[in-house]
């Protein structure tokens, strides 16, 4: 693939009316590429005829990709990393938002990224797209959140773990 493939723009310098108008009344995917601050992600349909690569600045700038996303008339599904926490606050305010949500694995995207361009490189916004074609293969799945008890049981089961262990390890960096 061409240079010029995984080029994106600012959520800021999209012309969000032309995307829109462009939109069929099928399903929008919006695949991120989940990091600490600048995310990537890729909003595209079923058809390939909307594609748009964009990213914005967490948390400052994710107010205003939320509310462009819930400006679509149309069905949009997220696709995120299930990765480490940076994506909590968004997948938090996305299922606020009604949006479904699935997750898929890093590993599974670092381990197509090769397959994919015959490139072994991978930047945000390669990740992006490949995280929308590993979403269409179904290899993804429902992100399903813990419930409050799920959760209380799993902070306690780690609490005990750190306490199980014998003093000298406490302190070990």
């Amino acid at each position: 693939m061409k240079k010029h493939t995984y080029r994106s723009k600012n959520v800021n310098k999209i012309n969000w009316a032309k995307v829109t108008e462009n939109s069929s009344d099928e399903l929008l995917l919006f695949a991120i590429d989940v990091a600490k601050e600048k995310q990537y992600a890729l909003l595209s349909n079923a058809s390939g005829m909307v594609s748009e690569l964009v990213w914005w600045n967490h948390p400052k700038q994710t107010p205003d990709m939320l509310g462009i996303l819930e400006n679509f008339s149309y069905p949009l599904n997220i696709v995120m990393e299930s990765t480490g926490t940076y994506g909590d606050a968004m997948r938090h305010q996305f299922r606020c938002s009604g949006f479904g949500i699935y997750q898929i694995s890093a590993k599974r995207v670092s381990d197509v990224q090769e397959v994919f361009d015959g490139v072994p490189s991978q930047h945000d916004a390669k990740a992006a797209t490949l995280i929308t074609q590993l979403h269409r293969t179904e290899i993804s799945k429902p992100w399903v959140e813990l419930t409050e008890a799920e959760r209380s049981l799993h902070a306690l089961r780690r609490e005990y773990d750190r306490l199980s262990l014998p003093p000298q390890a406490l302190y070990r960096k």
